[in-house]
Formats: structure tokens, sequence, C-alpha cells
């Protein structure tokens, strides 16, 4: 195997990786409003990737597609978001005059699991950002 198709297969392998991290996500925060933030995350996390695998069978120039893709910079973006505090924000001011305190516990149970599911999409974003890292260094 030549080392250029063995670097596009750790990328092909990594990008779905990240693929199916925002498809837990996107699952979970499919048709709920107030998740929406997650939601719309994990949609343009799987279009980027789509995007870029699409580019990269294009060529065999991976560093160009890596210098130049818009989807690496939405990557590159995303991790330093704090989307999660962002969705807590949105709920804590959606609920503040709640006295439900079994709605309360429900939400941030909620909340819970998208911030794991979350912390997944991320870290295989930022494997994906380390290994381009080395790509283009």
């Amino acid at each position: 195997m030549q080392p250029s198709t063995s670097r596009a297969i750790n990328f092909k392998t990594s990008l779905t990786a990240i693929r199916r991290a925002a498809a837990d996500v996107y699952l979970f925060t499919d048709k709920l409003n107030w998740l929406k933030i997650a939601h719309q995350v994990a949609l343009k996390s799987m279009q980027s990737v789509d995007s870029l695998q699409k580019e990269m069978d294009t060529t065999d120039d991976l560093s160009a597609v890596l210098a130049s893709s818009s989807s690496v910079i939405f990557f590159d973006d995303i991790v330093d978001e704090d989307i999660m505090s962002e969705l807590e924000s949105y709920i804590l001011t959606r609920t503040e005059n709640n006295e439900d305190d079994d709605l309360t516990q429900f939400l941030n149970e909620v909340l819970e699991k998208i911030e794991d599911k979350f912390k997944v999409l991320i870290k295989k974003i930022h494997d994906f950002n380390a290994l381009m890292k080395n790509e283009l260094d």
C-alpha cells in the first residue's frame, strides 16, 4: 500500500468516526426544538464529513484538500465553540421561572446525555484535527 493511500484511509476512517458521533447527536436531538443548537451542529458536522470525503475522492492531493476545505475550517471552529454552555444557558433561560423539580431534573438528565454524546463528537473532531495537523506540518 502506498503511503498516500494509507494516509487517505486514515483520514477517511477518522471522518467516518466523526460522522457516526454526529449521527448519534443528530438522532438524539431530532425534532426537539429546545435542543436545536446541538442538532444543527450535528447536521453541519455530517454535511462537512460528506463534503470533505467527496473532495478527497476527487483528487490525489490530500494536503491541498485539507488546506483549502471549508469543512476543515468548520471542524477547527467547532472545537473552540462551547455549544453545551449555549445549550445549557438556553434551557436555563426557558425554565428559570419553573417550579417543577421533576421537570428540572429531567432536563438536567437530558443535558447530561447530550453532553456525553457531544463530548464523543468533539473528541473525534480533535482526533481528526491532530491527524490533519500532522499531515500539513
